[in-house]
C-alpha cells in the first residue's frame, strides 16, 4: 500500500505540475481564437516572450488598430488594443524594431498617403508619432511592405498607381522630408519587400503592362538608385499578390497567386540572386481548386512555408514544403479554419520553436491560429482532440482545453497506476 500511495502521490504532483505550465503544455493541436472582432488586413509578429503583436485595420471605425497580446493564443483578459493614428488606415505592414515596439507602414484615408507610425513603447500608448514621409503622392487602395534596414531604419516599397516607389528613411521615424525615394516600373501591384546581406531591396511585384507578370526587382544599392536596377520576369504566365522571401543563398523565392485559367498557388525559386537566366524552378505545390490568393512565405530550414486562401471552399490553407522547390512528392497541405468563410490576407511567423503562427480575415472579425505542429497538420482523437474542443469553446478556451488535457491525463495516469498496482499484488500472493 505504501508504494500505491506514493504512486499515487507522484501522478498527483505530475497533474499539478501539468496544470501550472499548461500554456505550454497545450502546445499539442493547432489553436484558433478571434484576435479581433470586426477587423482585417493584419499584419503580424512575436514579441521577446512569444506573444502576437498584430497590426490591423478596425472594419467599424475604419482605424489602424495595434493589439499587443499578454499571451501566445491572445485569449481575452489582458490584451492591449491602442488606436495610434486618428485617421484610418489599410493594408499595414509591421515589424518590431530592437526594444520591441512596433513599426507600422500603411495607407490612410480620406487623404489617401503613406504613413509611417513608429511607437515609443511595446503597447503604442500614449501619443506616438505618425510621419507622412511622401506627402505628395496619392496611393488608392495600395498596399505597403516594411522592413528595417541594419540601423533601425525602415525601408518602405509601395505602388501608387502607374509605378513602385521605394523608400529608404535616414531615421526611425521617417521624418524630416528628406527620406531617399525612387520611382521603378509600371502600373504595379501589391509590392513585397526582402533586403538582401548587403541590405539592398528586393521586390516582387505583379506587373499589369506586361499581363500581369510576376517580376523580380534587385536593387544593387540600398536606396535603389540610379535607374540600374536588376528587373527579371521568369514566369511567361500571370500572377498577382507575391509574397518574397530570401534562401540562404540570396536567391528569392516567390509564392504568387497564378491567373486564369489556372487559378493556383505557384512558387518560383530562383537559381540566382537575380533571377535571371530564364531557368528558375517554377513548381504549384497545391492546384485542387481555385487556391493560392493572397499568400505569405516565410522560409524554415531553407523549405517554404506559405499561406494562402483556397477560394473554392472559402478558407485557410498551409503548405509545408519537403524541399526547397516544394516539387511533389512529400509537401503537406493543411486546410485550417474550415467553419467559416475566411483565409484571406494573411500573415505569417513562425515561434520559437518553428511553428506557424497566422493572423487572417474571416468576415467579419481577425482569426489567429498557433499550431502544434511545423505543417500544422491535425492531430484527430485522444487527449489533442479535447484540447481542440477547448480551443472552439471561445474566450477562455486555452486555459479550458488544457484543464480537460490534464485532467484526462491524470486519470488515465492513477488508472494505470492502479493496474500495474493490482498486478503486483497478484503476483506477490
Amino acid at each position: 500500500m505504501t508504494t500505491l500511495r506514493t504512486l499515487l502521490l507522484v501522478a498527483l504532483a505530475a497533474f499539478l505540475a501539468f496544470v501550472a505550465g499548461s500554456d505550454s503544455a497545450f502546445a499539442a493541436g493547432n489553436v484558433i481564437t478571434i484576435a479581433a472582432t470586426f477587423a482585417s488586413d493584419s499584419s503580424i509578429a512575436l514579441d521577446a516572450a512569444g506573444n502576437p503583436v498584430i497590426a490591423y485595420r478596425d472594419s467599424l471605425d475604419t482605424k489602424l488598430k495595434i493589439l499587443h497580446c499578454d499571451d501566445p493564443f491572445c485569449n481575452s483578459g489582458g490584451d492591449v488594443t491602442s488606436t495610434p493614428d486618428i485617421q484610418s488606415g489599410r493594408y499595414p505592414s509591421l515589424v518590431l524594431d530592437a526594444a520591441g515596439n512596433p513599426v507600422v507602414s500603411y495607407y490612410t484615408t480620406p487623404f489617401d498617403r503613406l504613413k509611417l507610425l513608429h511607437c515609443d513603447d511595446p503597447n503604442c500608448a500614449g501619443s506616438e508619432p505618425v510621419e507622412t514621409p511622401d506627402p505628395s503622392i496619392i496611393l488608392v487602395n495600395a498596399s505597403t511592405s516594411l522592413v528595417l534596414d541594419g540601423a533601425g531604419n525602415p525601408v518602405i516599397a509601395y505602388a501608387p498607381t502607374g509605378f513602385i516607389r521605394v523608400m529608404h528613411c535616414n531615421d526611425p521615424e521617417c521624418a524630416g522630408g528628406d527620406e531617399s525615394i525612387t520611382v521603378h516600373g509600371s502600373f504595379a501591384d501589391r509590392p513585397a519587400l526582402v533586403l538582401d546581406a548587403a541590405g539592398n531591396p528586393v521586390v516582387a511585384y505583379s506587373d499589369s503592362t506586361l499581363g500581369g507578370l510576376i517580376r523580380v526587382m534587385h536593387c544593387n544599392d540600398p536606396n535603389c538608385a540610379g535607374g540600374d536596377e536588376s528587373v527579371t520576369g521568369p514566369d511567361p504566365a500571370a500572377g498577382n499578390t507575391p509574397a518574397v522571401a530570401l534562401d540562404a543563398a540570396g536567391n528569392p523565392v516567390v509564392a504568387y497567386y497564378g491567373a486564369a485559367p489556372a487559378r493556383d498557388l505557384k512558387l518560383m525559386h530562383c537559381n540566382d540572386a537575380n533571377c535571371a537566366g530564364s531557368n528558375e524552378t517554377i513548381t504549384s505545390p497545391d492546384s485542387g481548386g481555385d487556391v493560392g490568393r493572397q499568400p505569405a512565405i516565410i522560409l524554415s530550414g531553407g523549405n517554404p512555408t506559405v499561406t494562402y486562401r483556397d477560394e473554392t471552399n472559402g478558407n485557410l490553407k498551409l503548405l509545408r514544403c519537403d524541399d526547397p522547390d516544394c516539387a511533389a512528392g512529400g509537401d503537406t497541405v493543411t486546410a485550417l479554419d474550415a467553419t467559416t468563410n475566411g483565409g484571406g490576407n494573411s500573415a505569417l511567423i513562425l515561434d520559437g520553436a518553428g511553428f506557424p503562427v497566422v493572423s487572417f480575415d474571416t468576415s467579419p472579425d481577425l482569426k489567429l491560429v498557433r499550431c502544434g505542429a511545423a505543417n500544422c497538420a491535425p492531430v484527430v482523437g485522444g487527449l489533442s482532440e479535447l484540447a481542440r474542443i477547448g480551443a472552439d469553446a471561445g474566450g477562455g478556451s486555452f486555459r479550458l482545453g488544457t484543464w480537460l488535457l490534464a485532467a484526462t491525463a491524470a486519470v488515465a495516469t492513477v488508472i494505470a497506476i492502479g493496474v500495474i498496482a493490482l498486478l503486483g499484488r497478484r503476483a506477490g500472493r
